[in-house]
C-alpha cells in the first residue's frame, strides 16, 4: 500500500507534468522550425524595404522616423480559423517618429509578419489583458 508520504509525492510529479505540457502550447520546437516550409524566402534587406514601404503608410512623420530592425527570423503565427500555424518570417522595427508639435515621441515597437510578399502587422495593445495577437494585412489588395 502506498503511504501519504509517497501519494502526495506521485499527485505533485503527476501535476507538474501536466503543468508542464500545458504551458508548451502547439509551439514548434525550434530545430523543426528550419524545415518549414515559410513560403518566399527573403534577405534582411528585402524584409527591411518590405517594412519600409509599409511604414510610409502608418505614420504621419514617416520622412523624419529614425527606423531600427532586429534580424529577421522564421517564425509562425497562429490562425484561429483553421486551427493551424502559419510560418513566415518576422522582423520588429523599433520606430521614433515626430508627433504632430514636430517633438520625437520614443521608440515604439512594431512587429511586423511577412510571407509570400505579404506584409502583416501585429496591432495587439501590449497592455491588454487578453494576450491573444491579432494581426492584419498592412496593404491588402482589396481589388477582389
Amino acid at each position: 500500500m502506498i503511504g501519504k508520504k509517497e501519494f502526495r509525492y506521485i499527485i505533485s510529479v503527476i501535476s507538474a507534468v501536466i503543468l508542464i505540457s500545458c504551458s508548451s502550447g502547439f509551439r514548434p520546437a525550434d530545430s523543426d522550425m528550419r524545415d518549414v516550409n515559410c513560403g518566399k524566402v527573403y534577405t534582411q534587406e528585402q524584409a527591411q524595404e518590405m517594412v519600409l514601404e509599409n511604414l510610409k503608410w502608418m505614420f504621419k512623420n514617416y520622412e523624419s522616423a529614425k527606423i531600427e530592425f532586429s534580424e529577421l527570423k522564421k517564425a509562425y503565427i497562429y490562425y484561429e480559423l483553421g486551427d493551424r500555424n502559419i510560418f513566415g518570417y518576422s522582423i520588429k522595427a523599433i520606430v521614433n517618429s515626430k508627433n504632430s508639435e514636430g517633438v520625437y515621441g520614443g521608440d515604439r515597437n512594431h512587429l511586423f509578419f511577412i510571407r509570400d510578399d505579404k506584409v502583416y502587422y501585429n496591432y495587439t495593445n501590449p497592455n491588454a489583458k487578453l494576450r491573444k495577437a491579432y494581426w492584419v494585412e498592412v496593404r491588402p489588395d482589396i481589388s477582389n
